[in-house]
């Protein structure tokens, strides 16, 4: 099974068997879009939740649009309907979003849920349900999706596991 690497700042795309892997998530938001019927799947390592100011901009958008939460969704649909995926067909999974730093919980300062907020915003403008999420705690994530089963794997530091 061939693994792809994504990272900060990257779209990866794999069909019919593999696995996206994004390491060190913390407060980033590894998202993955897929289309269950046609077996692609494709993975953002999102970094910040906006492009600029909140608005999007395009030198952001054109460069590394996988950084930010506001531009990495509508990229990470565009590349996999590009592999073959169908519009009608793609679900969403996603992890990470996390607090690293105890002293800016509850200030403008947590970037992960920031990140969290914005990608489902993005999601839910463009009419993409959520099938998995686990988002938010204090602690980093590897994150890995695999092709043909569709599942989501978490490992939290050294001891804890999910799936979804």
């Amino acid at each position: 099974m061939i693994e792809e690497i994504v990272r900060t700042g990257e779209i990866k795309v794999i069909s019919r068997e593999g696995c996206l892997t994004a390491l060190g998530v913390g407060s980033c938001v590894a998202l993955v879009l897929y289309d269950p019927g046609r077996l692609v799947a494709g993975m953002a390592h999102i970094f910040l939740p906006f492009s600029g100011n909140g608005h999007k901009s395009a030198m952001a958008s054109s460069f590394l649009p996988a950084k930010f939460a506001d531009t990495a969704v509508e990229a990470l649909h565009a590349a996999i309907l590009k592999c073959g995926a169908s519009t009608g067909g793609i679900l969403a999974k996603m992890a990470g979003g996390a607090n690293l730093f105890d002293s800016f919980q509850g200030q403008a300062l947590d970037v992960g849920k920031l990140n969290g907020e914005a990608v489902k915003k993005a999601l839910s403008e463009m009419g993409i349900p959520v099938t998995g999420a686990t988002l938010g705690g204090n602690f980093g994530r590897t994150v890995r999706f695999y092709l043909p089963s569709m599942r989501m794997k978490i490992v939290c530091g050294f001891s804890r596991e999910a799936s979804i």
